[in-house]
């Protein structure tokens, strides 16, 4: 009986990490199609996608400042990041990733970040450099 019992220990065991793993992918889709979404209707003001999200930040042609976005939000705590840095500056979108959501990020969240970034540049916040970095705008920007 004791091995039947940890037989099938051992298979809980197995369905509780994929169970974990789909979860983690399912995590990861909706991310995607958040990001996928907030593009669509950037680019499209009458694509049928769902609205914007009541927190996101309004556009406008001036220089976004972190006061102006909450905080709790990607898009937030990264204007908080570029407004803490030296103008010149420089991040690829691994880096912000990076930074933004502690630690290794998925392809996603890169993506999440770098349309973020996308963001702060319409608004003025961030330039986009030649080779594809984004940087705030002052001495030193490439």
């Amino acid at each position: 009986m004791p091995d039947l019992t940890s037989a099938m220990m051992e298979s809980i065991r197995q369905v509780d990490e994929h169970i974990a793993g789909l979860e983690a992918k399912l995590r990861d889709l909706k991310h995607a199609r958040d990001v996928l979404r907030s593009l669509v209707s950037e680019t499209s003001p009458s694509a049928s996608v769902s609205p914007r999200p009541a927190d996101a930040a309004p556009s406008t042609d001036r220089p976004v400042k972190s006061a102006q976005l909450d905080p709790a939000t990607l898009l937030g705590r990264m204007a908080e990041l570029v407004d803490r840095s030296a103008p010149g500056t420089s991040w690829k979108a691994v880096e912000l990733a990076r930074t933004l959501h502690d630690g290794e990020p998925t392809r996603s969240q890169i993506e999440s970040c770098r349309a973020k970034a996308g963001q702060l540049v319409a608004r003025g916040a961030l330039v986009k450099n030649p080779n594809g970095t984004f940087a705030k705008p002052g001495v030193g920007a490439v």
